[in-house]
């Protein structure tokens, strides 16, 4: 029997974008059974018009209404589908035609790892450009950055070095929760862990760090997808801001080994990204050109009254 596949989407309020993903999704060579839409909008036309878009290609559309958040989204999206493998999309993503096929074939050519192979992740047909000096300071001061140049690890910091277009198949230390495949047995033990309300940033680097103890993950350069950021339900900059640092505070605090080395880099770094998102925003000499430093600020309380807290 052919393995049953679920794609899971957390959506809030993007009928375009969601639109736009189907009939990439119906145009796929390898085809899922079901498609999962948790949906936390108020829009009532979206389900007919998925139902409408994916009539006559055999996927079974669930569709499932839950308050905003991300993690939680997508737990219930675990526990309502069938499949063995679930693929985590953004709403706002478009799939190559061969994208599941491409990422399947991974498991059906297992490659020789320490642990079994637990999930899969595609690669972007392109990221946003940065600038060269950009990105020396942050692998300089260990801040999550994308490069081609050196292997994906999680840097002392607690950072996430990731591979931008790797030439093969290549093992990884953690996936990228809207463009990745996983089994369903690495859900046995674990879920997305909701620690923000609504939003919760980075909580796809802390979930699939989890599930890399017991399993092996790797990035596929033949599974292609594009995102396209859409603008609808963004959080602001500040507030992205805060959940970005507090993010990297909560995965450092949970995860990381609590020596010099470990504890400097993670100073180190958060006093660095702290500069960088401040400045970001100056920079850029908008009317939101303090949002940056207000993130920050944020950041600190959110980090502070956890401490408290705990």
């Amino acid at each position: 029997m052919a393995a049953q596949i679920s794609v899971i989407i957390p959506t809030l309020n993007r009928f375009d974008d969601l639109k736009a993903f189907t009939p990439t999704l119906v145009r796929q060579t390898v085809k899922p059974q079901e498609l999962v839409i948790v949906d936390a909008g108020t829009l009532d036309t979206i389900e007919p018009m998925l139902r409408s878009e994916l009539k006559g290609s055999g996927i079974d559309l669930v569709y499932i209404r839950a308050e905003p958040g991300t993690s939680s989204q997508r737990n219930k999206g675990i526990n309502a589908a069938k499949g063995d493998f679930f693929f985590f999309f953004d709403d706002d993503v478009l799939l190559e035609p061969d994208y599941i096929e491409k990422s399947m074939d991974c498991f059906d050519n297992d490659p020789q790892m320490p642990l079994p192979l637990g999930g899969v992740m595609g690669t972007f047909k392109e990221f946003p450009k940065v600038s060269r000096y950009k990105t020396m300071y942050k692998h300089l001061f260990q801040i999550t950055h994308e490069t081609d140049e050196l292997p994906p690890i999680i840097l002392p910091s607690g950072a996430a070095r990731w591979a931008i277009d790797p030439s093969n198949i290549i093992q990884i230390p953690v996936c990228g929760g809207g463009r990745v495949v996983f089994r369903k047995e690495c859900f046995e033990d674990e879920q997305w862990d909701s620690f923000l309300p609504g939003y919760t940033a980075s909580e796809d680097v802390e979930l699939s760090y989890r599930i890399s103890k017991r399993w092996s993950l790797v990035q596929t350069p033949y599974a292609r997808l594009h995102h396209k950021h859409s603008p609808v339900s963004r959080t602001t900059f500040d507030d992205r801001t805060a959940r970005l640092l507090y993010a990297r505070f909560y995965f450092f605090r949970k995860h990381m080994p609590r020596d010099i080395k470990h504890l400097g880099s993670f100073a180190l770094s958060m006093v660095a990204a702290s500069v960088m998102w401040s400045t970001t925003s100056i920079l850029q000499g908008d009317k939101h050109s303090m949002k940056g430093a207000q993130g920050v600020l944020k950041a600190g309380k959110l980090c502070f009254t956890d401490l408290f807290n705990k």
